[in-house]
């Protein structure tokens, strides 16, 4: 699976979580209170796995639900995943 579908999947479940499953003004709203910049389209673009979004899209979305950028990449969310200071014990 490519990153951008991984990327897709991972905020679709997330829309979803947040009882948003397909809002990208929703979450266009979210990243403005907070100060960020993150266009509908761009947002639009991510869930459905279209485009190249810039490690700072991914970042920004990363910080409107947030989790991680590396959770959004990641095939699982990194659920189960230890942190490294968990690892190290």
């Amino acid at each position: 699976m490519r990153a951008v579908e991984i990327l897709a999947a991972n905020l679709s479940r997330l829309m979803q979580e947040a009882g948003n499953p397909s809002s990208s003004p929703a979450v266009d709203r979210v990243a403005k209170a907070l100060g960020l910049s993150l266009g509908r389209t761009t947002v639009a673009r991510c869930a459905h796995g279209d485009g190249n979004p810039s490690l700072e899209h991914v970042e920004t979305l990363a910080k409107v639900f947030g989790v991680q950028a590396w959770q959004l990449l990641h095939p699982t969310m990194g659920e189960g995943e230890k942190s490294g200071a968990e690892r190290a014990r």
